[in-house]
């Protein structure tokens, strides 16, 4: 997918909300590129991730998380399952951005802990060697950060500057919250923010 997306080419997919491999099978037979598995407002846990991240792979579809917040604790359990991608919620500055590329990748490139023996995607060390995992995983997953926040947008500038972020994400019903609109999304204010994060 990352291939597509910085060829130009459009990557398309769906937010789910609620546990069902059934449906990430359903989605892949439809055509879609990847399938958001929501854990921030969905009702998944680490096992029920691990099932659709199966069902992903074996229709053909790329598995992204979104954790229950930015950082926290699920997000190892989470990556580890298999997913991906990962679309962080509410980043409000470089730093945060920093931040959430480490969580993602391995060192050199991150800070994400290791547990080769008990990864399912890395075959539990017993098919693929661990260099050829960290590698794939580093150059493979997708680190997705939402701009949901005024000071985001505000800083949006240095933000767009950390490398190894992939997509920029602008959820506009959190925005228009952090503006005091949230019963009033369409708001011209609301609009010309989501328009100049663009």
């Amino acid at each position: 997918m990352k291939t597509k997306l910085y060829s130009g080419e459009p990557a398309v997919g769906v937010s789910l909300t609620f546990p069902s491999s059934h449906m990430v099978e359903i989605l892949a037979h439809c055509g879609f590129d990847w399938v958001l598995l929501d854990c921030e407002h969905g009702s998944m846990t680490a096992e029920t991730v691990e099932t659709m991240i199966m069902a992903s792979e074996l229709a053909g579809i790329i598995p992204i998380i979104r954790p229950p917040a930015s950082w926290s604790d699920e997000l190892p359990r989470l990556l580890d399952r298999g997913a991906m991608g990962v679309q962080m919620p509410h980043i409000r500055t470089a730093d945060d951005a920093k931040r959430a590329v480490e969580a993602v990748k391995y060192p050199p490139f991150g800070r994400r802990g290791m547990g080769a023996s008990s990864i399912r995607s890395a075959t539990f060390e017993m098919v693929i060697g661990r260099s050829n995992y960290i590698d794939w995983v580093n150059n493979e997953t997708l680190v997705c950060i939402q701009i949901e926040d005024v000071e985001a947008v505000r800083n949006l500038d240095s933000i767009l500057k950390v490398q190894e972020v992939d997509v920029f994400f602008v959820g506009p019903t959190d925005l228009s919250g952090s503006m005091g609109y949230l019963k009033d999304p369409g708001n011209p204010e609301v609009r010309k923010a989501v328009q100049d994060a663009l």
